[in-house]
C-alpha cells in the first residue's frame, strides 16, 4: 500500500502532463502546470519589471520616473510597456520566436503579453503588442 499513492500521482501527473512536454527553453521536462511551456527553473530568470519602469518607454528603473534616453530623446509614442527585463531568458525566448524560426512560441507567447496587459491594467489603453 505504501508505493501506491506516489504510482497513482505519477499517474496523474502523466495525465496532465504526457511525455514530450518539455521547456521551451532549455527543453527539460515540465512537471508542473505552467502556462507559458516554460519550467519553473527558467521562469524563475524571468525579471518582471512591475511599476519599476520608465513613464514613457518602459525600460526597468532601478529608481526615479524616467530614464536618461527618454529625458533627452522624444519618441514618436505616449507609453510603452514592457512585462519583463530584455536579457538572460526572455531574450533567447525572444531571440527563438523572431529569428530561429520558431513560431509556434507565438501563442504562448501571446498569452504572456496579453496576461502581463490585462494584469496592468494597459487592455483598454493599447494600440498595438510588439513581442
Amino acid at each position: 500500500m505504501k508505493g501506491v499513492l506516489p504510482k497513482v500521482w505519477e499517474g496523474f501527473l502523466d495525465l496532465l502532463y504526457p511525455e514530450g512536454i518539455y521547456c521551451y527553453l532549455c527543453g527539460e521536462k515540465i512537471r508542473t502546470h505552467h502556462t507559458y511551456g516554460i519550467c519553473e527553473g527558467c521562469w524563475g530568470e524571468f525579471v518582471f519589471i512591475g511599476d519599476k519602469s520608465c513613464s514613457v518607454c518602459g525600460k526597468y528603473l532601478h529608481s526615479g520616473d524616467l530614464c536618461s534616453d527618454c529625458r533627452s530623446f522624444r519618441h514618436s509614442f505616449d507609453r510603452a510597456y514592457s512585462l519583463c527585463v530584455y536579457d538572460g531568458k526572455v531574450k533567447d525566448w525572444i531571440y527563438s520566436f523572431k529569428y530561429a524560426g520558431r513560431s509556434y512560441l507565438a501563442r504562448p507567447f501571446g498569452r504572456m503579453m496579453a496576461d502581463g496587459i490585462r494584469e496592468a491594467g494597459l487592455d483598454r489603453k493599447t494600440d498595438c503588442i510588439v513581442p
